[in-house]
Formats: structure tokens, C-alpha cells, sequence
């Protein structure tokens, strides 16, 4: 297994998003999910995250295995740095110090 992490976030235009992160590592993955809405002031993008989701599994190749699974409804706002690299993101985006590559979708 491939130790990582993968994230993709989806920006749609009415405001909303959707973020979806996998990690893995040595016998253990872990999935999560957020959804809620954005805007953007300045160099700041302002998430309102209205709900998400996490699930993980561990041990598969042992002969044990732990699941397990937990969604939350509650409302929270998180404020991330966000850049543009190249011409109207070409580039990409660095986010909170991550960089991300775009993909147009509209």
C-alpha cells in the first residue's frame, strides 16, 4: 500500500463546495467528506462547512480489521489563505500553503 494523502475540492459556481480526502498509510485508510458554502474576500476563502463525513478501515492484511464511521451536522466556519498561480489559475492554487492543480469543470 501507497502511504499518502489525496484531496479534492470541488468550487461550484452558486457558492457551494465539496471536499473529499483519502489517506493511507502501512494496513489503514481514512476517507473524509465535507460540504457547505464558500465565498471568497480577498486573499481569504471563507468555508461554511454545514456537514461531513469520515470513515476509516484498518488491518485488512492481518486477519483483524477495525471499521468505523462518524458524520456530524453541525455548522462551522474555517478560514483558509488562498493564492492564484499563473493567469486565472492555470497554474493552479496554493491553499493554506498547499498547491493544487485546476480543472474547469464549467
Amino acid at each position: 500500500m501507497i502511504s499518502g494523502r489525496l484531496d479534492k475540492w470541488d468550487f461550484h459556481r452558486d457558492g457551494t463546495f465539496l471536499h473529499e480526502g483519502v489517506a493511507s498509510g502501512v494496513g489503514a485508510s481514512v476517507r473524509s467528506g465535507a460540504r457547505g458554502t464558500y465565498r471568497i474576500v480577498g486573499d481569504r476563502l471563507i468555508l461554511n462547512v454545514q456537514n461531513t463525513a469520515t470513515a476509516f478501515a484498518t488491518g485488512r492484511d492481518s486477519g483483524n480489521s477495525a471499521q468505523g464511521a462518524s458524520t456530524s451536522a453541525a455548522a462551522q466556519t474555517q478560514t483558509l489563505i488562498i493564492r492564484v498561480i499563473g493567469q486565472d489559475g492555470a497554474d493552479g492554487i496554493v491553499l493554506n500553503g498547499t498547491k493544487y492543480g485546476i480543472r474547469h469543470g464549467w
